[in-house]
């Protein structure tokens, strides 16, 4: 459950809603730690047509297409696969309250 304050960037999760979240991520054999959810919301993608963009805000086209040719390796390409798959189940919305603007 989401609950609005009379700021529009602060979001409040239910203890209940994250625990489905890592839930979801624990059954699909999906590992990520507490600091590449932060690094989702903040790290900007380094090169190429979306250059600067964080990485949570890449469409998911590119990422789809990043997924048939290969991910970078290291700690880039394991945050683009993990925005992809926050994509795919709808969960961008988890990680944009995160930002530090």
């Amino acid at each position: 459950m989401v609950q609005s304050s009379s700021l529009q960037k602060t979001r409040i999760f239910s203890a209940k809603h994250c625990y489905n979240v890592w839930l979801f991520f624990k059954v699909n054999r999906i590992m990520f730690q507490q600091e590449h959810v932060i690094k989702l919301a903040n790290m900007k993608m380094p090169f190429g047509k979306y250059a600067g963009r964080v990485l949570i805000d890449l469409p998911e086209e590119y990422l789809l297409w990043f997924q048939k040719k290969g991910f970078p390796e290291g700690e880039l390409g394991t945050l683009m696969a993990l925005a992809l798959e926050f994509k795919i189940e709808g969960l961008e919305s988890v990680i944009r309250p995160l930002r530090r603007d």
